[in-house]
């Protein structure tokens, strides 16, 4: 890819956080057994000189790393557990492309990859900038749920350090926002900015929302992908994968517009590791002319690689893109997931309109500040200046 992005200049990255609406317990309309508000107990979050580290009362533990594009590099399952002793993040010695100066591949990114293209300019991914920004904006509780709220800016960059500029030389930036409950639940909003718009170039694939861990499953892995009504169960393992984005199986989707992937690692049934579930959930608005979106699903339990999965296009010609926000909710729950109860985290995030996070203002300069006040950092002020 010429990866010349053609990058929409950042107007402004003040931000400020609008009130969310019906924050109402996930338990009572899936049937999950996440945190009662009564049993909120906080969340812990501290800093230190390369991230941020938040660790959830209900056994879950992430740590952003300003070193690694503002992305999960730390994930520690506490329940299963408590001595931290298996980091659930696939190192970088480990990951299918050559050695980069970051791990490309952290817990959740935005990938841009080629499988046509050999060397290290075939994977571009938010997790590659070795100087991101990572604040907290707030943190509080709402309805008897505590929350913290995180956010990243970073560059998309390749295995082998380049960033990925537009015709002028410019960074493309991607802005992320989390959202992180104690009760396992994890909103996040990302926003690439594009000047005027981007070039995609043919064969590409753009995965807006990525999730690689280290192996959750024996050989036979079971997959989840289901709408608001519906689900099916896909099976994959090593033999049987193939990179070849036409055998990939299209998440379903429907009026509402909202899909999602989930893995029953908890499951050993089913070959499941015996490590938390993690459903995936998307509201994809990222161009609305892509109306095809599948799911690449894969683990590896014999060699180099992990469990991977989340939603995919592939591009058969230049594509022209926009500023785009896409969002995804992320749940980590030990309770069990099937066909019968995915949908309903689906319909969940569909009627409970978390979104927008942020919004631009500029009206106040605070590091913490309660739902619905605006907010900007010296952080962002900064990065205007250098954008």
């Amino acid at each position: 890819m010429s990866r010349k992005l053609k990058v929409n200049k950042v107007v402004s990255f003040l931000v400020s956080l609008v009130i969310l609406a019906s924050l109402i317990h996930i338990d009572l309309i899936v049937h999950v057994r996440f945190v009662h508000a009564e049993q909120a107990e906080g969340i812990l979050t501290t800093r230190d000189s390369q991230g941020i580290n938040v660790t959830l009362t209900n056994g879950f533990e992430l740590y952003f790393n300003a070193t690694n594009g503002g992305e999960v590099t730390r994930y520690y399952d506490l329940s299963n557990d408590p001595l931290r002793a298996h980091n659930l993040v696939l190192p970088a010695n480990q990951s299918y492309q050559q050695p980069s100066p970051h791990n490309l591949y952290p817990l959740f990114s935005s990938i841009l990859y080629n499988p046509n293209i050999e060397n290290f300019r075939a994977v571009g991914s938010t997790g590659g900038d070795g100087n991101a920004t990572l604040t907290i904006l707030g943190n509080g509780t709402k309805d008897g749920l505590d929350y913290v709220i995180l956010q990243a800016t970073t560059r998309i960059m390749d295995t082998g350090g380049g960033i990925f500029e537009d015709a002028h030389g410019n960074a493309n930036y991607v802005k992320s926002t989390w959202l992180i409950r104690n009760d396992g639940l994890i909103f996040l909003e990302r926003t690439l900015y594009t000047q005027g718009y981007a070039v995609i170039q043919g064969n590409y694939r753009w995965y807006p929302i990525y999730l690689i861990r280290t192996t959750g499953f024996n050989n036979d892995a079971t997959f989840y992908l289901f709408n608001t009504t519906y689900a099916y169960r896909y099976n994959v393992s090593i033999s049987t994968y193939k990179n070849d984005y036409a055998n990939y199986p299209e998440l379903p989707r429907d009026e509402t517009g909202y899909f999602g992937v989930a893995a029953p690692f908890s499951n050993t049934s089913l070959g499941g590791d015996g490590t938390n579930n993690i459903i995936l959930v998307y509201d994809l608005g990222i161009s609305s002319s892509i109306t095809e979106w599948k799911s690449d699903s894969f683990t590896n339990a014999n060699g180099r690689g992990g469990t991977e999965f989340g939603a995919v296009h592939e591009f058969n010609v230049d594509y022209n893109i926009t500023t785009e926000t896409y969002r995804a909710m992320i749940a980590l729950t030990h309770d069990p997931v099937s066909e019968k109860n995915v949908t309903a985290f689906a319909e969940y995030f569909s009627k409970n309109p978390v979104f927008p996070l942020v919004k631009p203002s500029l009206t106040a300069n605070k590091v913490f500040y309660e739902f619905g006040e605006p907010f900007v950092t010296s952080t962002f002020l900064q990065l205007l200046t250098t954008i």
